[in-house]
């Protein structure tokens, strides 16, 4: 419980993705402390992309106005001030954490990254590729892309959310197709979803300089601009995974 309240706030839609992401996640009913921190690592390095996280934060950042985004993104910076009227207009919505006398906090984990992704997006200077979740719109050195299909789009946050980290082919099935196709989905069909995203994304999509594809191992980010999205190292990941498929084998024989 204090998991789902770290991360998800009171936020109807951001507690059912993250009860979501650990039920995916959970073994057996009963487990030992150092199990359930395992579980509770892997969901963390899942929900920063999760897509209904995405867009349950999206939902939230629309319904404010232009005074309340630039407070947030204001008080997301290290000794961020922001005017004390919208302040008080985001405590009235319940967006904000802290007392009068403490200093304003957003509302939840999640909802602290989403922001930390808009103050990139909006950073003087900055190039690469760019993933406005709010709106779906995605640039690269400040032009806008074609419009990318909902599977590239699924893709494409994947790696973001990983930036400069290297996301396997079962990653990229689980976040693209679903669990469900874990089975069914061979590297040919993969290869030319990357592929396609590379053509949208690239401006030379032979000689890639954002999306680049690691033989044997599979496909990572480079030169977008960082979203604040903390990531895990790897071999934590790998070990993680093990443990929870371990759950799940120890779950189904019960």
């Amino acid at each position: 419980m204090d998991f789902v309240l770290d991360w998800a706030g009171g936020h109807i839609g951001l507690i059912e993705a993250t009860c979501g992401v650990l039920g995916s996640l959970t073994g057996a009913p009963l487990r030992d402390a150092s199990q359930d921190w395992i579980i509770q690592r892997e969901a963390a390095q899942r929900l920063p992309r999760n897509m209904t996280v995405q867009t349950e934060c999206g939902k939230i950042w629309a319904g404010l106005s232009e005074i309340e985004r630039g407070a947030l993104m204001d008080l997301s910076t290290p000794g961020g001030e922001a005017p004390l009227p919208a302040i008080a207009a985001l405590r009235s919505k319940h967006l904000l954490l802290g007392d009068n006398d403490e200093a304003p906090r957003p509302f939840c984990r999640l909802f602290g990254q989403f922001l930390a992704q808009q103050s990139a997006l909006v950073r003087p200077g900055a190039q690469g590729v760019r993933v406005d979740v709010g709106t779906g719109e995605v640039t690269v050195d400040g032009r806008t892309t074609e419009a990318l299909t909902n599977l590239e789009y699924r893709l494409l946050l994947l790696l973001y959310g990983q930036l400069g980290k290297i996301c396997d082919k079962y990653q990229v099935v689980e976040a693209v197709w679903g669990q469900d196709y874990m089975d069914t989905v061979d590297d040919a069909r993969i290869e030319k979803l990357v592929s396609r995203l590379r053509a949208k994304i690239e401006p030379d999509p032979t000689n890639p300089r954002y999306l680049m594809t690691l033989r044997g191992r599979g496909y990572k980010l480079v030169g977008a601009v960082s979203q604040g999205i903390p990531t895990d190292r790897q071999s934590h990941v790998s070990a993680s995974s093990s443990v929870i498929c371990k759950l799940r084998v120890k779950s189904s024989r019960t």
